[in-house]
């Protein structure tokens, strides 16, 4: 996949790497440029749809080639150094037959479903000279009853040819190439695969520091400039590998132990090639340019996917007599590393080639999930359920079909034609030029193209010459959903309607400055593991903290809305707003007061918790996120500038090499521990300045107050009267229940022998005569009982008898004996099996509900996890675990409360 900005060359260097002749004028790419044919990856040109010795072949036969080669290659390492001897009847066996014949063996094949695998020819290594002689003529017969007909055909010619050392380990490919226009950068995003090697272009006639030439929009009368738009040429890079990165799990590392020089640490891997070599920028050195790149892409999170060196590329030299040597070490490199990739070495079964081969014959732009499943069934001996579905997500997962699952909608749809489907999400994601069919939704453009909205009766209008069916649209919505690319727009109007983020134009960065200067209180970062904001996550954060405005703030003024900028004026009658702005590497976010200085912490606590929330929902709901880990911070006020956040090295605000201090960091050590940037003599941290974020010392109790819960106080507030700490942790919570048991009950308990010699049922029948109970109590505790069989249960977790525990809650009814884990656990460090064992049964019956609502979940925020997350248990406990600080022993009694005994006693 050929990846990277716009014009830098990336459709010359695949001419350079198919040998064929530079094209000074060439145009850009429109969309996604793909290879119909494959080609050999090896260290001559790469030719495609040619095997060295052949004419061109159709696309369609060429993996049926390919199984073929697979075949003979198993045969002859079967069989051998005697296979010279076999080559005559396995001739003259496949000649033999009448092509009827083969037809009819293959159309017998596919109705049983035998060739699911192109299974191994074994012969016993014990057997006599007498069965090795005839065992090959029945492989051969077995051989050839198990091939289709176009495979069975390439066997003759290929065993006639000899080709068979040639297509040993041959390895084949196709080219995509990206085009690098900013419209197609919100789609592109949709076909990177972690399946694939990445080759990402940078042109070196262009400074890496510059700033890049800003995006063009185009408008219904005439194009936009996004003028204030600063990105650099080395941004864009930046994107690229971000998105990449976030494809795979962190945890992930390559797997290929036999070559740890050749592939890079983590896959996949990204060669940087940088063209243009003969018009360096500024006349510097193509080389030493190159590896300034080089070096800012090696300083990044991402690294680890590059491969070790730079390629420094003359396309100039493309198809002539003198090959740019850089571009036969590419080809070279790129084999190599695919000889090692796993998944070159995989096996596919020839019946789902034969599906590839089936789709691609249908020449359709997309097909029905019945439809597709039904030439599995009927045409390619799939006969299950479950391999079609895996035969499906392997496809997807090589991007030969798209195909997304999670709903009706999405599932509806399966895409055979990437660049059709480029093309119809781009129609509805840019605003076209003005014809006198586009009068009558003329409004409607101009407001998607002024206001970044987009209505429904627009994209029917967009569809109605690309769509037939209005299934299709309510497929493609989904898409766009699901991909980021709009999302849902809360409106009193009929119609339905959506943002596109793409269309919002840059604020004016000097006036955002002064915005956030004018802040009297430090911002919040969110930062991201990988170095830079996942492609999608802001508008999808900005939205649904928008809808959080509407539903507990009654929000009546529209907020500001920009591409990665936003402004939510949450009590415009008080001065106090939200403001959101996407860096490339972090989120910041302020909570401007106005003149309300005493009700900035609360505001800002409330902000945070709820930005938790969204963030943990929007894990669980996006796949693309899954791998994304987050943190918020703030910034170090000892070598980070005060106020504007900005790097004292490069004078930059949200610069990637500022200090960012979260939460744990802060509790941990109270001072700057990053050498080699400040001369300050003092470099402790007074932590009270981010009180308005994180709660320290005495008031850390009340951290467990969410969103719902603060904004009770809030609103109870909103008259003027000041709100305290007090008031805050006056609302009724979730605090640990203390056994108020008399000392004399105590002492009584503390008397009980609890050494490893007793056994459970005489400790308990002490216990009852201590305490003076009946027999019968136990069966049935009046709540003063509870609490002494409780007072037993921690006395016996204390002193390592668990066993006494367990037994007391078999003859006691559920909920008596507290948690069997450590009371003063954190819920964060619940064991994997009680973590998700609570989760599925509060799955049960929507059980989560009453836990969300008594924990002060607001209704927005259960109808939001009802309708839209898979599994709303686990958002709610992980939101316990990570934000709430509630111990096993409190979230015990909280269990109790919602009268989910039997649940509580999980722990």
């Amino acid at each position: 996949m050929l990846i990277g900005q716009e014009r830098t060359g990336k459709t010359s260097l695949k001419k350079s790497l198919k040998g064929e002749h530079f094209n000074e004028k060439e145009e850009s790419t429109v969309g996604i440029d793909t290879d119909s044919l494959y080609f050999k990856v090896s260290t001559e040109i790469w030719n495609s749809g040619k095997v060295k010795g052949e004419e061109k072949f159709e696309p369609e036969v060429q993996f049926e080639h390919l199984a073929a080669a697979k075949v003979i290659s198993e045969f002859l390492r079967q069989q051998g150094a005697n296979i010279t001897r076999f080559w005559p009847k396995l001739h003259s066996r496949l000649a033999s037959n009448s092509e009827s014949g083969l037809e009819s063996d293959s159309k017998s094949d596919s109705e049983s479903g035998s060739e699911s695998t192109l299974e191994p020819l074994e012969e016993s290594s014990t057997s006599s000279s007498r069965n090795k002689s005839t065992k090959p003529s029945k492989n051969i017969e077995s051989l050839h009853r198990k091939l289709p007909e176009e495979v069975a055909r390439l066997v003759e010619k290929m065993l006639q040819e000899k080709e068979k050392a040639n297509h040993e380990d041959s390895i084949y490919s196709v080219l995509w190439d990206f085009g690098g226009q900013s419209v197609y950068y919100e789609t592109h995003p949709i076909f990177l695969t972690e399946k694939a090697i990445y080759i990402l272009v940078s042109d070196l006639s262009r400074g890496p520091d510059e700033k890049a030439n800003p995006p063009i929009k185009t408008g219904l009368f005439e194009r936009k400039v996004d003028i204030d738009c600063n990105k650099t040429n080395l941004d864009y890079l930046d994107f690229w590998m971000s998105s990449i990165y976030s494809l795979v799990s962190p945890e992930v590392l390559s797997s290929q132990e036999t070559a740890p020089n050749v592939v890079p640490r983590r896959l996949p891997p990204v060669f940087l090639v940088c063209t243009h070599a003969d018009v360096p920028f500024g006349g510097s050195n193509a080389r030493d340019l190159a590896l300034k790149t080089y070096g800012f892409l090696q300083r990044k999170t991402y690294k680890e996917h590059l491969y070790k060196d730079v390629f420094v590329v003359d396309n100039t030299k493309s198809g002539s007599e003198e090959e740019c040597i850089e571009v036969t070490r590419l080809r070279e490199e790129v084999l190599a590393v695919a000889r090692e990739m796993q998944l070159t070495k995989e096996e596919i079964p020839v019946k789902w080639l034969r599906y590839e081969n089936k789709l691609r014959e249908k020449r359709d732009k997309w097909i029905t999930f019945e439809e597709a499943k039904r030439i599995a069934f009927e045409a390619c001996g799939i006969q299950e359920d479950e391999e079609f579905s895996t035969l499906l997500n392997f496809l997807h997962d090589q991007r030969i079909v798209i195909h997304f699952s999670g709903s009706p909608e999405l599932e509806r749809m399966v895409i055979l034609d990437h660049q059709w489907l480029v093309d119809v999400l781009k129609s509805v994601i840019t605003v076209r030029p003005f014809k006198h069919t586009e009068h009558p939704v003329k409004d409607l453009w101009m407001r998607l193209e002024e206001t970044g909205i987009l209505d429904k009766k627009l994209i029917d209008h967009a569809w109605k010459d690309l769509l037939d069916d209005q299934g299709c649209h309510e497929s493609l919505i989904a898409i766009m959903e699901r991909l980021s690319l709009i999302s849902p727009w809360s409106s009193s109007k009929d119609s339905k309607q959506y943002l596109v983020p793409s269309m919002l134009m840059s604020p004016p960065t000097d006036d955002v400055l002064q915005l956030l200067d004018s802040v009297n209180a430090p911002s919040l970062f969110l930062t991201f593991a990988s170095g830079r904001v996942p492609p999608g996550l802001f508008s999808r954060l900005i939205l649904h903290f928008l809808q959080w405005c509407v539903e507990e703030w009654k929000c009546k003024v529209s907020p500001q809305l920009f591409h990665n900028f936003a402004m939510f004026y949450i009590l415009p009658d008080q001065g106090i707003s939200v403001i959101f702005w996407c860096h490339s590497s972090v989120i910041e976010v302020a909570v401007c007061s106005g003149d309300n200085d005493e009700k900035i912490a609360d505001i800002s606590r409330a902000v945070r918790w709820q930005l938790r929330f969204i963030l943990e929902c929007m894990w669980k709901e996006f796949h693309w996120l899954s791998n994304v880990k987050y943190d918020m911070c703030v910034c170090c006020p000892v070598c980070s500038r005060p106020g504007s956040g900005k790097c004292r090295d490069h004078d930059v605000r949200g610069c990637e090499c500022l200090h960012f201090l979260s939460e744990s960091d802060l509790r941990k050590r109270r001072h700057c521990d990053r050498p080699g940037r400040s001369l300050l003599g003092d470099r402790r941290i007074r932590v009270k300045q981010f009180e308005c974020w994180f709660l320290f010392g005495e008031e850390e109790e009340g951290a467990g107050l969410s969103t719902n819960q603060q904004l009770q106080a809030l609103h109870a507030t909103s008259h003027g009267d000041s709100l305290g700490v007090k008031g805050i942790f006056s609302i009724e919570g979730t605090k640990r229940k203390d056994l108020a048991l008399p000392e004399s009950i105590k002492t009584s308990i503390q008397s009980i022998p609890l050494n490893s010699a007793s056994d459970v049922k005489d400790i308990v029948i002490k216990f009852q005569e201590a305490l003076q109970l009946e027999p019968t109590s136990l069966v049935s505790p009046e709540p003063e009982t509870k609490s002494m069989i409780r007072g037993l249960a921690l006395r016996a977790k204390s002193e390592k008898r668990d066993d006494l525990v367990r037994h007391l809650r078999e003859i006691t009814p559920a909920s008596t004996t507290g948690p069997l884990l450590n009371e003063d656990m954190s819920v964060g460090c619940l064991p994997h099996k009680q973590y998700k064992d609570l989760t599925f049964s509060l799955s049960v019956r929507g059980r989560w509900k009453l836990l969300a609502d008594r924990l002060g979940f607001s209704q927005i925020e259960m109808c939001f996890l009802d309708e839209r997350v898979v599994n709303p248990s686990d958002v709610v406990l992980g939101a316990v675990a990570k934000h709430r600080h509630l111990s096993v022993g409190e979230m015990y009694d909280t269990l109790v409360d919602c009268e989910l005994p039997v649940v509580a006693d999980i722990m």
